[in-house]
């Protein structure tokens, strides 16, 4: 993914409270065959 995405991410991440969306991701990750 380009830099800037995930720059523009984490800023979201951050604004929308990240703890809960990075468990999500987490959980998402594990669940990829």
């Amino acid at each position: 993914m380009p830099y800037h995405f995930w720059m523009t991410v984490t800023s979201q991440i951050e604004d929308a409270g990240g703890i809960i969306t990075l468990q999500i991701e987490e959980e998402r990750e594990v669940q990829v065959p």
